[in-house]
Formats: C-alpha cells, sequence, structure tokens
C-alpha cells in the first residue's frame, strides 16, 4: 500500500492565510527554509510604497561600483526610501548591456510582442520623455489618445485619411502647440495626424480639429485593380474588414465634365456661389 506524498504547508504572518511553500520566498534562517510573509503580500507591500515626492540626498553611495556620487546621477525610484535606485545610472547602462548581449532573441521577441500588444503605449512614452527634454508640463496616456482617435473616428484631421490606410498605416498625435513652442503634453493639446501631415506641420501651430469638417464616407480601391473603386462608410466595421481582403482607401475617381455639369446645381454655376472647385 503505497502513501500519499505529505504537502507542506505555512501560514502567512501578513494576510494569515495556509498557502504551499512555492508561494513563499526562499529563507535560510526562518522555519522550512521560507520567509514568514508570503510572496503575494510582500509584493503588495513593495506595491504600496511611493517616494516619488521624497526630495533626493546630495549624494549617495552606489550599490555595484560603491562609489560615492551625486544624487543627479541616479535615475528616480519611487520605491525606494531616499527616491533613488540603487545603481548610478553608468553601472545600470553596462548591466543592462550585458543582459542585452545574453539575451538579445528573447530581448528583441519580447520587445516586439509588447509593442503588437501595446500599439498606442510607444508614443505615450516617447511623448513624455520629449516634453521632459523639453521642460514643459502635462502627459496623456495611451487610453486617452485612443479615446481621441475614436472621437475622430480614427481619421487624420489633415487630409482625413483612415488608420489603416496606405497612407496612414496608423495616426500619430501632432502637438497643437509644438513642445518647442512651449505647448503642453497633455490631449487637449493633441490632434491625430497621419504620418505624411505631421512630418508636413513640422514645428507650425496649426489646429486642424475644427477647421475640416468631418467626411463620413471615403474611397476603397479592390487589390492589384480588379474592379472599380467604391464609396463606403467611415466606420471601423466597414473599413477593416476590406483592409484585410487587401482593399486600400484611394482618392475619388475624377468625373468627367457632362457628369460635374449633372452634379453641379444652377445656382453655383452662377458667380460667386458656392464652392469653385466643384467646377474644377
Amino acid at each position: 500500500m503505497t502513501s500519499s506524498p505529505v504537502v507542506l504547508t505555512k501560514r502567512c504572518q501578513a494576510c494569515l492565510e495556509e498557502k504551499l511553500l512555492e508561494a513563499f520566498h526562499v529563507s535560510r534562517v526562518n522555519r522550512l527554509g521560507r520567509k514568514t510573509i508570503c510572496k503575494e503580500c510582500i509584493s503588495r507591500r513593495i506595491a504600496s510604497r511611493d517616494y516619488a515626492d521624497v526630495p533626493p540626498p546630495q549624494t549617495k553611495r552606489c550599490g555595484s561600483c560603491g562609489e560615492l556620487k551625486s544624487g543627479q546621477e541616479f535615475n528616480r525610484h519611487r520605491r525606494q526610501s531616499d527616491g533613488l535606485s540603487s545603481q548610478c545610472r553608468s553601472c545600470q547602462r553596462a548591466q543592462h548591456r550585458k543582459y542585452y548581449q545574453r539575451h538579445k532573441p528573447e530581448v528583441l521577441a519580447k520587445t516586439d510582442q509588447w509593442r503588437e500588444s501595446n500599439p498606442d503605449k510607444g508614443y505615450e512614452y516617447r511623448n513624455r520623455h520629449r516634453a521632459r527634454r523639453a521642460g514643459v508640463i502635462g502627459e496623456f496616456t495611451a487610453e486617452e489618445w485612443r479615446e481621441l482617435k475614436r472621437r475622430f473616428k480614427y481619421r487624420c484631421v489633415r487630409c482625413g485619411a483612415f488608420e489603416g490606410s496606405i497612407w496612414a498605416p496608423a495616426l500619430s498625435p501632432d502637438h497643437v502647440v509644438p513642445l518647442s513652442r512651449g505647448g503642453a503634453n497633455t490631449i487637449e493639446n493633441i490632434q491625430p495626424l497621419c504620418p505624411p501631415c505631421n512630418r508636413w506641420k513640422r514645428d507650425k501651430s496649426i489646429d486642424f480639429r475644427n477647421r475640416r469638417p468631418y467626411m463620413e464616407k471615403v474611397w476603397m480601391r479592390p487589390p492589384n485593380g480588379k474592379g472599380d473603386p467604391r464609396e463606403v462608410e467611415a466606420k471601423p466595421e466597414v473599413i477593416v474588414p476590406l483592409l484585410v481582403q487587401g482593399w486600400s482607401q484611394c482618392e475619388p475617381p475624377r468625373l468627367s465634365r457632362e457628369a460635374i455639369e449633372e452634379e453641379v446645381t444652377p445656382d453655383v454655376r452662377s458667380a460667386d456661389a458656392g464652392n469653385p472647385d466643384l467646377l474644377r
């Protein structure tokens, strides 16, 4: 008759729950070779620490090289009691380089997976870094950026290109008042532009959000030129399936002179009436 294996457990001194030994960190001095507090409670305690508002010390000794350095040579760390990281920037960079060289394929694969899962987080981090270097205030989150794109129906506010089309594979956040001119890095100062329009605007202060009437439809052309372009509603549930099938956004087809004459009403033909671009 075989006896069942013994399952060792331990009671956490913080949450008072009986848990398996695997739920505790290894310790050489505690009973059963495990710490008295479980991993979950330790993580919760660390996450509750916030020393971001603590004034950093003038000097600090690096935990790696052992040198006494100025506090400005350490990165901020809100979980440390003094508000600074335990390693100086030079030691951190050296450690990161060594880790990257040893685990380069894994790091690249993990980075690509993160970018695919968080396509808008990169804009948040890059703009936050640019704002800090420019010395301006404010920041916006990836959730606010997605909500702004949804409010403008995933269209470039200057040219009307739909996100995912050949002109705008991904919309980019543009500062209405550039950071170089003192503009804030807040969502109120952000407008969605396609990459070509964003490059054209550069450091000019132009607000396209209220200048252009929104287009409710867009022209799409079939893959490999098989078939004629057609006008569809500019909604994600209509556009996305077409993009998956290989369709792409295109310009409206040019009308013949006879078609233009049929569409233009007599009051537009008269002088100083309507939009003269309709007659071109």
